[in-house]
């Protein structure tokens, strides 16, 4: 599992730059707000715990059983679009 944060100059842009990376990689990634499944899912962290953790660009990634070389491509694709 990692957790990684857009930069942005504030925190709109931010959001605008998770929202962006989400959108490229959810037809191959689920965004669901529990880390139980065995297949790799996405967790934005503003989103799920709110005000306790007010990270308006940071995501939670916990990679599953899928095929490396396709994790590779969609996150690529993904960071390119931001």
């Amino acid at each position: 599992m990692i957790t990684f944060d857009f930069a942005g100059k504030d925190a709109g842009e931010k959001r605008k730059r998770r929202d962006v990376f989400i959108k490229s990689v959810s037809e191959k990634i689920k965004l669901i707000p529990t880390l139980g499944d065995p297949h790799t899912i996405l967790m934005p962290v503003e989103a799920v715990w709110g005000a306790k953790y007010p990270e308006p660009g940071m995501i939670r990634l916990s990679v599953g059983f899928e095929d490396y070389e396709e994790l590779h491509e969609t996150f690529s694709s993904a960071i390119k679009n931001i």
